[in-house]
C-alpha cells in the first residue's frame, strides 16, 4: 500500500470514528432531561433529579418549557429542604408566568396527561412556596 493510501484511510478511519461517537453519545435534548428529571423526582431520587434539571435549564431557556423546569427544580429543592433555592427557582417560574399571562395552568383538567397532571399540581406546590416567604416577611 503506498503512503497516499495509508493516509486517506487512516483519515476515513477518523472519520468514521467522528461519525459513529457523534451517533451514539449525541448530547441529550431538553426533552430528555426534563423527562429524567420528573422521573427521577417521581421516583424520589431527588439528587438525579437535581442534576437533570440542572442541565435541562439552560436548554429549555426562552421555549415552552422552561417554567415547568423551574417549577421542578423549585419542588426539588423544597424536598431537599434547600429553602432558599427553592423560593428562587419557584420566583423565577412565577415571574415567567406572569409576563405570559399563564398563571391560570389549565382550565380543563379532562384532557390533561399524567405529566401535566403533575406539572399542575406542582405549580400549586411552587406559587404556595411563594405565599409562605411572602408571609414570613410581614
Amino acid at each position: 500500500m503506498n503512503e497516499a493510501m495509508k493516509i486517506l484511510s487512516k483519515r476515513l478511519l477518523l472519520l468514521c470514528a467522528v461519525f459513529f461517537v457523534s451517533v451514539v453519545y449525541a448530547a441529550p435534548s431538553a426533552d430528555d432531561l426534563l423527562q429524567s428529571c420528573e422521573d427521577s423526582y417521581l421516583q424520589q431520587d431527588y439528587a438525579d433529579a437535581l442534576a437533570y434539571g440542572k442541565q435541562a435549564l439552560p436548554l429549555c431557556e426562552g421555549t415552552d418549557m422552561e417554567a415547568d423546569c423551574l417549577n421542578l427544580l423549585a419542588m426539588i429543592c423544597f424536598r431537599q429542604s434547600d429553602f432558599e433555592q427553592a423560593i428562587d427557582y419557584a420566583q423565577r417560574c412565577y415571574r415567567l408566568h406572569a409576563q405570559t399571562g399563564d398563571v391560570n395552568i389549565t382550565a380543563d383538567n379532562s384532557s390533561m396527561g399524567t405529566t401535566e397532571i403533575t406539572l399542575s399540581m406542582g405549580y400549586n406546590y411552587t406559587f404556595s412556596l411563594l405565599q409562605i416567604k411572602k408571609k414570613s416577611q410581614k
